[in-house]
This record gives C-alpha cells, sequence and structure tokens, in this order.
C-alpha cells in the first residue's frame, strides 16, 4: 500500500449542506466497534444496550446512508477537479505517482509562482468540498472496522444472549446482516464505477497535501489510500474489465471467511424474505426470491473459491435464483447481467450455461411476449370504467391478484432480460417497448386501484359490516311485518310460520358478531342456505317484492361473509408483488415511449402518476432500516432518493411544456411576422385586409392545442413522491420555466455572435456596408425584435395555461442574465470562484444550460457582447465627444451612442446593463492592479530616477526655477519609450470606465422612467445615509458612524448599483500603499503625452496630432489611477501641472502667449477636473490668474 499522502478534489456542491456534510463523516467518529449510529451520527448507544440483531440493522441503515451520500459525490464531482488535460487546475493535481516523487513535485509547484497560486487556489475554493469527500471515504473505511469488530465480538460472546447461529435463524438478523455485507459491496461498486479513479486519488492527493503535518491525526489515512487505489476498471472504457475484478477489489475490504460462509448458506437455501407465499405459482420462485438473488450475488464476491470451483454449489444457486431470470437487479440503478459477469468463473460459468440455454431463453421470451397480449385483454376488461367496484374485487380477489402477479414478473422479466443483451441470447422475440409500456402503465393503473380499494375497505371494515348486518336485519323484519299482515307491499295473504320464520332469522342477523368471524361466517352461510331455499316456497315464488327483498337480504349478507375475507395479507401481497423498485434505471430507456404517449394524448399523464407512484418503491428498503433505529440520517436519505425520483418525473413530464414551445415557436412567427398591428383609425374599405382570417385561424388552433396540453397535466393529482410533492401546476410551471430558460440562453447565444469569423456574419457586414448601417446595432435589434416576439407570444398563452406569463419571463430572464455575469466574472477570481452548481442564479429543476464558449476571451455571450462594445469604442479608432456622450469615427461618424445604450436595454434588459457595468468593474480592477504594479516596479528602476531627478530640480513647485524647461524636455526625452505599456494599461481604464458612465447613466433614466418611485426613494435613503457619514466626519465623538451590521446599507448599496445610481469615477478599486512621487510619475507620463495632443476649439476637447489613443479616456485613466491614492498625490499631480503651465508661459516660444502646448496642458487639467470631481475654484489654485478662462477658446463641458 502506498503513503497516505493526498488530497482530494473537491465534487459539486450540489448538497453541500451541514446535513450531508455530517452524512459522510458521522458514523465513523467513534473507535469502539459497537457505534451503533447511522451515517448521520445519532447518539452514541452502548452496545450493552443494544442486541446483535438491531446492531446489525443499524449497520444497514448507515450502509443505506453511506450509498446515498456516496451517489450524491458521484454525481457532483466539480467540473474543476476532473483534472482533464485542458483543465485550470489540472498541473497542481496529482495521482498516486506523487507518493513515489513527492519532494520533487512539491518543490516543482512552490517554485513556480503560477503553480503556486492555483495550488492556494485550489484549496481556497475546493477545500470544503475535498473534506466532503475525505470525510465519505472515512466513513467507508470505519464502517468497515466496526462491523468487522461486531463480527468478532458476537463470536467471542460479548454479546451474552447472542450468537451468530442464533442471528442468523432469526428472520430479522438474518436479512440484516445479509444486507449489511452486500450493502457494503455496493458502496465498493458505486465508489469505483460511478467516481473515476483518477478523480479519486487526485482529490485523496490534494487532501493530504493541503492538509500538510496534520494528515498524522487521521487515523484511517493508510486506509484510505488503499480504498480510494485504481483498481484497473475503467469507466471510460465501457466492456474493460480486468483480471480478477471484483474480487481483488473487494479483498481490500475483507470479511471473516466463516461468516461469509454461513451468510450465503443461509441464501442458499432460506427463502430471507419470506416471500414465496406472495408468489404460490411455481414458475414465479426466481422473482420471489429476488431481492436475496441480488445481495446473494454481490456477497459472492467474498467468496470467489465457490465461484470457480464450486459447481454443485453453483448449479443450486443458479437454478433457485436465476435460471429464469439472468439479469440481476443489486440495488435499484445498478444490474447485472450473470451470462457476462460470471464469465471469467468456471463454475458460476457453466451453471448458468446448463440453466439459461439458448432453447429455454427463446421459450421464456415466447411465453413472456404471449403474456403480454393476454395481459392487455385483462386490464381493458377490468379498468373499464365503473368495473372495479369494492363488490366486484371482493368477489374476483383471487382472479385479480394473479393478474397483478403475473403483470409484474412479466413486466420485470422483459425489463431486467431486454436491458443488458447477451450473445448466447436473442431477443428478436421480444415485444415491442410501446407494447412494454402499456403493460407498466395498465399494470400500475390496476395496482393503484385496487390499493385505493382495499385501503378503503380495510379502514371502513368495522362500519361496512355493521351497515350490512343492519340492512340484513331490516329486510328480515320487513318480511316478518308482511306475512304477519301488519304491513303490506300490496294486498298479501297472512302466513304465521313465515312471519315467525322471518322473525327469528333478524334475531340470528343481529346477533352475527365481527369479533368472532369464523363462527359469523359459519352462521351467515347457514343463513343465505335457509333464504336460497326459502325463495322456492308458493308464497314467495310469484311475489316479486318479496322475492326482491330476498335478494337484497343475501346480498347484504353476502357482502359481510366478503368484510370478513379482507384482511391485511391482501394489502401486504399487493405492496409485495407491486415493487418496481428493480426498474429503476431501466426505465430510463423508454422515455421515448411514454412521451411519444402523453403527445397523442395529454390526459395519459394520469396513467403515468400511478407508474411513478410505483416507482416510489425505491424508497422504501433504504428508509425503512433508517427507520426502524430512528436514525436522523433518514432525512438526508429520504430527500436524496426523492429528489431523484422527482427529476425522473420531471423529465418524463417535460415532453408537455417542449410540445408547448413547439407550438409557442408558431404563435411567435404568426404574431410577429403574419399578423398586421392593427392602427388606432382605420377605414371601413381596409377592415378585409387586416382581417387576416387564414392566419387568426391558426392562432386560434395552435393556442387550442397549448390550453390542451396544459389541461391534461393539471388534470393529474398531487403526489408525494417521498418528501417531496409533486404539485402538477408548480411541475407545470417549472416544465415552462425550464423550456423558457432554454429557449432565451439559445437565442442570446446564437444571435450575439459578432466578427467576421462567424458564419454569416461576413455577408451581414457587407450588406450593412451597402445599406450604410451598424452590423453591432443590427443584431442589437434583431436580438430584440426577437426576445419581444418571444415574450409578447408568452404573455399572449399565459391565460390559457394559468400562468403568469410576464412575471415569468421577467424572472427567468434576469436570472439567465444574471448566471451568464457571475460566470464571466469568475474568470476575473482567484479565490471566491463560484462554480456552475454553486451560483444562486443555478437550479436542478430548471438549470440553465451551458454552451461553450466561442472565442478565446470570452466564456459566455455577456463576455461576447462587452468585448464587442470596447471593440466598437477601441480608443485607438474613435474619439470619445463628452457633450454628446458618443463614440465617433475618425471621419466623423457616430459609432456608439445613446441610441446604441437604447438597444442594449431593449436586447439585454437592466438586468444585462448592470452586469456588463458589473464585467467592466472587474476588468478595470484587475488592469489597475497590473498597472499599479508596474508602475512601483517603474519608480524603483531607472524611470523612477528621471522623475526624482526631475522633481527636485524644479523644487519648490511653486516657483518657476531657471532650467525648468530643460528639465521637463530632457524628462520627456529621457521617458519618452517607457510609457506604451502604461499607455495601453491606462486607456483601457479610462474606455472602461467611460462605459460604465453610460452604462450608469443609461439605468438611471430607465429606472427614473419605469419605476419613479423606486428611484426617489432610493435616491433619498442614499443621501440620508451619506449625510449621517458626513456628520460623523466632522464631529466624531457627537455623530457616530453607521454601524457595520446596519441590514439596511448593503441592501442599500445593491439597490443603488442595479439602478445605476454610482459614480464609477469616484470608486476605489484596490488597496494600494503609500507610494511616494506617484503624482510626480502620473505627471511625468502626462507631460510626455501633451507633446501628441493639440485642443481643438470647435470640439473643446483635445484631439490626437500623432497620438495613438483618444485623449478623454486617457485623463479619465489617470484620474482613476490617482483615485486609488491619497489625495495628497493629487495635489501633487496638480501642482506639477501648474508649475509646468508657469514653465511654458515663462518662456514663450512665439508671440501667442498660450501656446499650443500650454492650451493642451489647461484642456487636459480642466478636463481632469470634471472628471474628478474637482470644483473650479480649487483647480484656480494651482494655475496662474486668467489662464484657466483664457488659455482654451471654448469652454470644457
Amino acid at each position: 500500500m502506498r503513503g497516505a499522502d493526498d488530497d482530494s478534489d473537491d465534487a459539486s456542491t450540489s448538497s453541500s449542506d451541514a446535513s450531508s456534510a455530517s452524512a459522510a463523516g458521522a458514523g465513523a467518529d467513534g473507535d469502539d466497534g459497537g457505534d451503533a449510529v447511522g451515517l448521520g451520527g445519532k447518539n452514541r448507544r452502548d452496545d450493552s444496550r443494544w442486541s446483535a440483531t438491531r446492531q446489525a440493522c443499524a449497520f444497514v441503515a448507515r450502509a443505506q446512508a453511506l450509498i446515498a451520500e456516496v451517489s450524491r459525490l458521484a454525481r457532483s464531482v466539480p467540473r474543476g477537479l476532473r483534472g482533464a488535460g485542458d483543465a485550470r487546475h489540472a498541473s497542481v493535481l496529482f495521482d498516486y505517482d506523487y507518493f513515489e516523487n513527492r519532494d520533487a513535485l512539491d518543490a516543482r509547484v512552490d517554485d513556480d509562482a503560477r503553480l503556486s497560486e492555483l495550488d492556494d487556489e485550489v484549496e481556497a475554493v475546493y477545500g470544503t468540498v475535498l473534506t466532503r469527500y475525505w470525510c465519505a471515504f472515512d466513513a467507508v473505511v470505519r464502517w468497515h472496522q466496526d462491523f468487522t469488530r461486531f463480527a468478532e465480538d458476537v463470536r467471542d460472546g460479548t454479546y451474552v444472549r447472542d450468537t451468530w447461529e442464533k442471528i442468523l435463524a432469526d428472520e430479522d438478523g438474518r436479512q440484516y446482516v445479509a444486507e449489511a455485507i452486500a450493502l457494503y459491496g455496493v458502496i465498493l461498486k458505486i465508489l469505483d464505477e460511478k467516481m473515476d479513479w483518477r478523480f479519486r486519488e487526485r482529490a485523496v492527493v490534494a487532501y493530504y497535501r493541503h492538509k500538510g503535518r496534520m494528515i498524522e491525526d487521521e487515523a484511517n489515512a493508510n486506509e484510505i489510500v488503499a480504498l480510494c487505489a485504481r483498481t484497473g476498471f475503467d469507466a471510460s472504457r465501457p466492456g474493460s474489465r480486468p483480471t480478477g475484478y471484483p474480487e481483488t477489489y473487494f479483498a481490500r475490504c475483507e470479511f471473516p471467511e466463516w461468516l461469509i460462509t454461513m451468510v450465503i448458506g443461509r441464501l442458499r437455501t432460506d427463502d430471507v424474505y419470506n416471500h414465496a407465499p406472495h408468489y404460490p405459482n411455481p414458475d414465479h420462485r426466481s422473482t420471489a426470491l429476488a431481492a436475496q438473488g441480488g445481495l446473494l450475488y454481490v456477497i459472492l464476491y467474498w467468496a470467489p473459491s465457490i465461484l470457480v470451483r464450486g459447481t454443485s454449489a453453483m448449479r443450486e444457486i443458479v437454478d433457485r435464483h436465476y435460471a429464469d431470470n439472468w439479469v440481476v437487479t443489486c440495488v435499484p440503478g445498478m444490474t447485472v447481467n450473470l451470462l457476462a459477469e460470471w464469465q471469467p468463473y468456471e463454475a458460476a460459468a457453466t451453471a448458468m450455461r446448463n440453466a439459461v440455454t439458448p432453447r429455454a431463453a427463446k421459450e421464456l421470451i415466447e411465453n413472456a411476449s404471449t403474456s403480454v397480449d393476454d395481459l392487455k385483454m385483462a386490464f381493458n376488461t377490468y379498468l373499464t370504467e365503473g368495473v372495479l367496484t369494492e363488490e366486484f374485487v371482493l368477489e374476483n380477489e383471487r382472479v385479480l391478484m394473479n393478474v397483478v402477479r403475473d403483470a409484474n414478473v412479466v413486466a420485470r422479466f422483459l425489463l431486467l432480460q431486454n436491458s443488458t443483451p447477451h450473445a448466447s441470447v436473442s431477443l428478436a422475440q421480444m415485444p415491442s417497448k410501446e407494447k412494454i409500456v402499456d403493460l407498466l402503465l395498465d399494470c400500475a393503473e390496476l395496482e393503484n386501484a385496487l390499493k385505493t380499494i382495499y385501503t378503503s375497505l380495510l379502514s371502513t371494515k368495522n362500519e361496512l359490516w355493521e351497515e350490512c348486518k343492519r340492512e340484513a336485519g331490516d329486510r328480515m323484519r320487513e318480511l316478518s311485518a308482511y306475512f304477519g299482515g301488519t304491513a303490506g307491499l300490496s294486498r298479501n295473504k297472512k302466513d304465521d310460520n313465515l312471519r315467525l320464520w322471518f322473525a327469528n332469522l333478524s334475531v340470528e342477523v343481529d346477533r352475527l358478531s365481527y369479533d368472532d368471524p369464523v363462527a359469523a361466517g359459519r352462521t351467515i352461510q347457514e343463513l343465505d342456505a335457509a333464504l336460497t331455499e326459502v325463495e322456492h316456497f308458493h308464497q314467495i315464488i310469484d311475489n316479486i317484492h318479496a322475492k326482491q327483498y330476498l335478494l337484497d337480504s343475501r346480498r347484504y349478507l353476502g357482502k359481510m361473509m366478503m368484510t370478513t375475507n379482507v384482511a391485511d395479507s391482501a394489502l401486504n401481497t399487493l405492496t409485495i408483488v407491486s415493487d418496481g423498485a428493480y426498474a429503476w434505471g431501466l426505465i430510463d430507456s423508454y422515455t421515448e415511449q411514454l412521451q411519444q404517449r402523453v403527445r397523442r394524448d395529454p390526459f395519459a399523464v394520469q396513467k403515468l402518476r400511478f407508474l411513478f407512484i410505483k416507482l416510489k418503491s425505491i424508497l422504501e428498503m433504504p428508509l425503512l432500516r433508517i427507520s426502524q433505529i430512528e436514525s436522523p440520517d433518514i432525512y438526508s436519505v429520504s430527500e436524496y432518493y426523492s429528489s431523484q425520483l422527482v427529476s425522473y418525473v420531471r423529465n418524463v413530464i417535460e415532453v408537455v411544456p417542449v410540445s408547448m414551445f413547439e407550438i409557442l415557436n408558431e404563435i411567435v412567427g404568426v404574431q410577429t411576422d403574419a399578423l398586421k398591428e392593427l392602427p388606432t383609425k382605420l377605414a371601413k374599405a381596409e377592415l378585409k385586409n387586416y382581417a387576416q382570417l387564414v392566419e387568426r385561424s391558426k392562432l386560434s388552433k395552435a393556442t387550442y392545442e397549448i390550453a390542451i396540453f396544459a389541461q391534461g397535466i393539471l388534470a393529474m393529482d398531487s403526489t408525494f413522491m417521498g418528501v417531496i410533492e409533486l404539485n402538477p401546476k408548480k411541475l407545470l410551471e417549472d416544465g415552462i420555466r425550464k423550456q423558457l430558460v432554454k429557449q432565451i440562453t439559445e437565442t442570446f447565444h446564437t444571435t450575439l455572435v459578432f466578427g467576421e469569423g462567424v458564419d454569416g456574419l461576413g455577408w451581414n457586414n457587407f450588406v450593412a456596408a451597402m445599406m450604410k448601417s451598424n452590423p453591432f446595432q443590427d443584431r442589437l435589434n434583431l436580438l430584440a425584435k426577437k426576445l419581444e416576439g418571444f415574450r409578447r407570444s408568452f404573455e399572449y398563452i399565459q391565460d390559457y395555461v394559468n400562468i403568469y406569463g410576464l412575471q415569468m419571463w421577467q424572472e427567468e430572464t434576469n436570472r439567465v442574465v444574471s448566471y451568464h455575469v457571475e460566470q464571466e466574472c469568475n474568470g476575473f477570481l482567484k479565490r471566491k470562484h463560484v462554480a456552475e452548481g454553486e451560483s444562486e442564479f443555478q437550479s436542478v429543476a430548471i438549470p440553465i444550460p451551458d454552451h461553450p464558449p466561442l472565442d478565446a476571451e470570452s466564456k459566455t455571450f455577456m463576455g461576447r457582447l462587452l468585448r464587442e462594445i470596447l471593440r466598437q469604442t477601441d480608443p485607438t479608432t474613435t474619439r470619445y465627444i463628452a457633450p454628446h456622450s458618443a463614440w465617433f469615427s475618425v471621419e466623423g461618424k457616430e459609432i456608439v451612442g445613446i441610441q446604441t445604450f437604447s438597444l442594449l436595454t431593449s436586447a439585454v434588459g437592466n438586468v444585462g446593463l448592470n452586469g456588463l457595468d458589473r464585467i467592466l468593474s472587474f476588468m478595470v480592477k484587475q488592469r489597475l492592479q497590473l498597472c499599479l504594479e508596474t508602475c512601483g516596479d517603474q519608480l524603483a528602476g531607472e524611470l523612477g530616477s528621471i522623475v526624482r531627478a526631475m522633481n527636485g530640480a524644479l523644487q519648490p513647485i511653486g516657483s518657476v526655477p531657471s532650467g525648468a524647461l530643460a528639465a521637463y524636455d530632457e524628462m520627456i526625452k529621457a521617458s519618452v519609450s517607457s510609457w506604451d505599456d502604461f499607455i495601453a494599461a491606462l486607456s483601457f481604464i479610462g474606455q472602461a470606465q467611460v462605459l460604465r458612465m453610460q452604462l450608469n447613466a443609461e439605468l438611471v433614466a430607465n429606472v427614473r422612467i419605469d419605476s419613479h418611485t423606486l428611484s426617489r426613494v432610493l435616491d433619498t435613503a442614499n443621501r440620508a445615509i451619506l449625510t449621517d457619514v458626513r456628520a460623523h466626519y466632522k464631529s466624531p465623538d457627537e455623530a457616530p458612524y453607521p454601524d457595520e451590521s446596519n441590514v439596511v446599507i448593503p441592501k442599500l448599496s445593491a439597490y443603488l448599483a442595479a439602478s445605476g445610481m454610482q459614480n464609477p469615477s469616484r470608486q476605489i478599486y484596490c488597496a494600494v500603499g503609500a507610494v511616494e512621487d506617484f503624482g510626480a510619475f502620473i505627471f511625468a507620463f502626462t507631460a510626455a503625452q501633451l507633446e501628441l495632443y493639440r485642443f481643438d476649439a470647435p470640439l473643446a476637447s483635445l484631439v490626437p496630432v500623432t497620438a495613438r489613443v483618444d485623449a478623454y479616456v486617457l485623463i479619465v485613466g489617470v484620474s482613476t489611477a490617482l483615485r486609488q491614492h491619497h489625495a495628497d498625490q493629487t495635489t501633487s499631480y496638480l501642482s506639477h501641472m501648474g508649475a509646468y503651465v508657469r514653465a511654458r508661459l515663462a518662456s514663450p516660444s512665439s508671440a501667442d502667449v498660450f501656446t499650443p502646448g500650454v492650451r493642451a496642458a489647461v484642456a487636459w487639467s480642466k478636463r481632469f477636473a470634471v472628471v474628478h470631481d474637482i470644483p473650479l475654484a480649487v483647480l484656480a489654485g494651482f494655475f496662474p490668474p486668467f489662464v484657466l478662462d483664457h488659455a482654451c477658446a471654448s469652454p470644457i463641458a
């Protein structure tokens, strides 16, 4: 075994709640072998208070909870930890080869900054989930340790009153022990088959590496390493099976050989679950023993010698359990074909070949196929409305039970044998899937009807007996009075003998007692015989009224007789026979046929409900053992299995909303493209043109079809699937939401595609050029048109399907956009990465589909949209003109302006605008951090020396020392080649900031128009909070700062951000330390750039002469960089700008006092003041008098 140095990759935290986390490690937190606590860990109990049989039950409960937890974790392995070659963290996720070269691999990670960062990221992002996997593995190991110790304790006499012989002789005891061992084998198979070995090893290694020395405190580290080591089985290669698998894998967790032998002996010979009495037909023996047959299959892998050399034992086992059912269900969802599974084992393979010959298999399949047709006729008879009454069921109980038995046996055979074909068995005679589906649906409906009737009979048995007894007695008394002449049905002749006889009969009826059903039954039979005989008396034979009374009396007596025979045994038989747990997983391959039934008849969902109820039996066995020991794990386990059931139900019923949306697409086409919008005023002569009878007929037909689908699913009754209620209205709504989300996501994904490389876009760009339109805006227009048409149609059908269409549309559209914004932002996060399954916007019932990225930069359509906006407003090809709030090309054509942002609102809504703003803020932060880090490096290098030399030559800053111009010129010349990266960084930051300002301005305008009251409330609340803050800084002792625990401030901030009521230019993106000379450094950069721009009076802005980028975005970038530092750096920057202007004015190079350089510097400073929120009066303090007023011919807007 290898060393225990490993760390685990994390699984998705789809159920990372406290209950499931404890479920992974709780049954394992004690060292004593008598831990009776389930996996979730109830109170620990002393063995002395538990019998050995009950202790075995506790182990079964723990195993069931472990199966649920391991299955849950196997389904939820995070995408980022699967270790694929292209995965982000693949380079720091190691398999067990790590243990052989530990020091070298650790050193490689530590020495590489990028790998070290990724390693820390794995621990920060996935540490919790890695711990959960480790706890689950540890619980598996501890279960085996505890059970082995328990087996030895029983053998050694620790349990004074119990021995293994006594436990296995007990009806419950042999069930518990066999289940415990078999379920542990199932846990091992799930670990190996459902959880890829690469992930297991990487998860263990990752947990070990991040745990460090603390791993020494883990009691079972070595055992966990051995448990999770590769076995040679690879689920990614179907059909591959290593030699000696799985017995060598099971040997890692051995049980005492003597115990395995005893358990196998019991399973070979006994009817462990006592199911045989419920299957009186000898042909149904293998079905009756199917449950223990599944256990026996698993346990035999701990006794491989029997499989290989136990010829007689295997012949007995196969003949008894598998001769006519060679496909076995171990637990729901796990089936094996023994013809293939036991092929490597000589004795087992021989026994299977002898029992399941091609001829025998063919006969079994033909008989099953014939039975399907016969059962269909029986179902047609019994399921006819009005046939299944209580009286009919009581009279035909045996026949109905046989039909249910036969149907379940045939359905089980067909589903299992059809699931995994084998070369030696021909399935050509198998009935079609449609016939099998019909059989299942009819059988489930009949079972449900019988269970309902029997449940009603059992609950009202006493009342029914007394009612029939009263009615029969009344009939006797009325007949006695009739023949006594005191009451007449018609004119009659008095007969004292019959009067006395019927009076005596009424007394006998009144004496009947339900407490003694045997005596009552005999008396009822005698009374019935007497009444039959008296019908032939001449006084009665011609009296129709008397005969009717006698007939009624016999009917009531017969009903009493049948009522006495109603017992719980009938319902128990029905429950056992109708068990459908074996079908779990197999039924998935019949989903298409089930959905086709619903497409043909939407009201068929009522029959589907009966099938879903039948499948609920997968909950019975896991929860039975857990409830028997009163373990708190019952909630976690029932939630897991219930969620799986509900997921399957949703998958089948999904055909209804899918069909509805297929029809809805027709409605969208009609409403968007065919129907003309009615004008406010319409001439009578044109009325016919607007009638469009054909189109409106098509619209009406489509609407009717949608309404029928909705009525079909709403006709289904509410049903509890375990702990989850299936409400048909909620089911329909969730299905509609799911399809709506799928349609919206697909529309966004396919429409928001930009660039020449995309199919069709090259032609679009050519057409746009010919029509002098903007292809970017055309895409936004197309998206807005699609969504608006879809929204109108969705709103149109809402009343026909009983949903709030507009509300649903807004909620799901916002959720889709918010989710994709969140996933786009993940690319900028290192430690707080939000995985797909962890997102607050993602849902299991209504998932948002993920699409692969279409380019190397963006993960989602929101990223593509934003990067296209950035390309459209590229500062190297466009100029931002503030008075117009628009970007113009060099030729003067508007590229992006107010109209563009209005189109964005129509396309992605206010949530989309806010999402774009959020992504931009992440971009700014990332670029700003890199920029400031670069500044720090440059200040510490040669460029810093140049800046400090210039700064020293200009002291004091307020004066104009001789040689100032020379110092400026020398600094500019020396640093001119050092600013390229800084220009790119600041221009991008400035561009992003300007876009954020425009997005927020659009949001503010939308909110004020759409919700003026909300806008005013937010504005007032914001002002109130700011007033409190300002009051605190003015008088800290008198006005306290708003409490951090105040919940209003975070919520208000979120509302303000969503409403655009924020100023991006004032925000602090990153915390930086005190950087000396940063203001001088930024001035040096500015001075170098001023030579490249000139002030344009008509535009009232700086225009490039030889510069590559727009001056406006550079100014905004400079402002943002200075905003991250102390205000002293801004003061230093403006002081240098003022000194620079003074120096230029003191040495004019022409007759014009205000040279182009001075004008550019003043224009730059005034624009900076506007962006940086510096009042003009404050700015004037840094410049000579009149300069700000006269240097620029036009004011700076």
